[in-house]
């Protein structure tokens, strides 16, 4: 009996070595509790976001229907998605080790020993042929004294957090590039038309300038002169036609679609003459939307985390093993209650000398650690600059554009007051036509100041992390003071 209980021992032995590495028992767990759990830290914050998408603002029907398209069906933004599904998961990885950890594992073990085996002089009561039934469960669990696994946990949750604000910041980037290009198209198709009214209007001097030339009013020189005009004016037709082109792919290309697809855009009247509005008051403070800045404070977080991971590395870890066993040499006794074994391994280690292996890594922690804070001041400088720049650049668009739209108006009035000497016959068609080309020459002017401000208004959203508008919560009334 002794020597079957010595052979089951060893057996057992084995068999604990080999559970160590066999299949975890994994356990269902909740990322909503997961993320309830985490944000009622002090470490972990909500980003503060619009409640509304900041392109609804414009009223432009035809350019939030691009957006949210190429929001639905962009690729590149849906592996950015995929990405934070995948952080989330190995976060929850990374909190299965504040649970135990459960395997089981059955063996069928057989052992033929031939005739004056040295074992069968160790273990006389042993035969020839021998059966043995396992039935084995390990129990391994670190008691987490010094805080090391849930720093792991939430260290993991700051990388998640972390590319889900890298996710927000594609989805800006993409909403703005498309934005930009939609204004940029609307203005070229208003060029377009500008511009081949230019030509008719070329094309008409050009015709004047032949006939008075049969005349012998102009000379061949005032021919060749126009008619290089023309083709200049030709020349520019044809150059924003490929704009168009280009522009029409860019959108068509972040949304999915086919870059020769036609991009439906409103009248630029419609798109041009809608008011832009711009917060009152512009400071750091709407800066906390920006999702590249939340971005690198959590990785921040996230690296002051390991250097607290690093300094428990230093401290003795506590760990229990428990291997309750069934183990029997007849397969229909497996489950009596003689059958049952158990062996209680509470282990406690203590790193002595690792050749500087952990003083490194606590160095290394910490230079990671500061490197984060040096560059998440030096990312806030550069949105401030953002800001300051696009808002600068705003200001100086929107002083251009009431400067032309005075030239404009001149350049209108004068076209008109020449028209009238030429419907009473005192000029002829040439200064009615001069004086239209000036008009029409403003008018593209015009165009471009509009869509010059319409990106700058872009730039500066894409600097405030996607728009500056407060959320319904944050629109609360003050009461009265209370008196003292």
């Amino acid at each position: 009996m002794r020597q079957n209980l010595l052979l089951m021992l060893l057996l057992f032995t084995s068999c604990m070595g080999k559970g160590d590495k066999g299949s975890t028992l994994r356990k269902e767990v909740s990322l909503e509790c997961t993320s309830i759990e985490a944000l009622e830290s002090d470490l972990f914050t909500i980003g503060d976001y619009p409640e509304i998408n900041w392109w609804e603002d414009l009223q432009d029907d035809s350019l939030t229907c691009l957006i949210e398209a190429a929001l639905a069906e962009n690729p590149s933004l849906a592996g950015t998605e995929k990405r934070v599904s995948a952080a989330n998961q190995e976060a929850l990885m990374v909190r299965s080790l504040l649970f135990p950890d459960v395997s089981g594992m059955f063996q069928y073990f057989f052992l033929y020993l031939k005739d004056a085996h040295f074992i069968q002089e160790l273990l006389p009561a042993l035969s020839t042929s021998n059966f043995l039934y396992n039935l084995l469960f390990n129990f391994n669990y670190e008691f987490d004294f010094w805080g090391k696994n849930k720093k792991k946990y939430e260290a993991a949750l700051g990388s998640a957090k972390s590319i889900r604000f890298e996710h927000e910041e594609a989805k800006i980037i993409l909403s703005t590039t498309i934005a930009t290009s939609y204004f940029n198209l609307v203005a070229m198709k208003a060029k377009k038309e500008v511009l081949n009214n230019l030509l008719a209007n070329k094309e008409k001097l050009l015709s004047l300038i032949v006939l008075r030339k049969k005349n012998r009013i102009d000379s061949r020189m005032d021919e060749y002169t126009y008619t290089q005009q023309v083709k200049a004016m030709e020349d520019a037709v044809t150059a924003v036609n490929a704009e168009i082109a280009l522009e029409t792919s860019l959108i068509n290309i972040l949304a999915n679609r086919n870059p020769e697809s036609n991009v439906e855009t409103d009248p630029v009247h419609k798109v041009f003459d809608y008011k832009i509005d711009m917060p009152e008051e512009i400071t750091s403070t709407l800066l906390s939307r920006r999702p590249d800045l939340l971005s690198s404070l959590w990785i921040t977080k996230k690296n002051a985390l390991d250097v607290g991971i690093s300094i428990t590395n230093f401290l003795p870890s506590v760990t229990l093993m428990d291997g309750p066993a069934l183990v029997t040499n007849t397969g229909s006794k497996l489950f009596n209650a003689d059958s049952f074994a158990n062996l209680l391994f509470p282990e406690v280690t203590q790193p002595l000398f690792t050749g500087g292996r952990l003083l490194a890594a606590w160095k290394k922690s910490v230079a990671v650690y500061h490197s984060s804070i040096d560059h998440f001041n030096s990312l806030f400088l550069k949105a401030a600059k953002e800001v300051y720049d696009s808002v600068t650049t705003y200001i100086a668009s929107e002083e251009r554009r009431a400067d032309q739209e005075e030239r404009l108006f001149l350049a209108k009035q004068n076209y008109e007051l020449e028209f009238l000497r030429f419907e009473n016959g005192i000029c002829s068609m040439i200064p009615v036509l001069t004086y239209d080309e000036i008009f029409l020459q403003n008018k593209v002017l015009m165009i471009e100041r509009d869509r010059a401000k319409r990106v700058a208004y872009i730039a500066f959203v894409k600097s405030l992390g996607g728009g500056f508008k407060e959320r319904k919560e944050e629109k609360i009334t003050k009461g009265p003071p209370s008196e003292k």
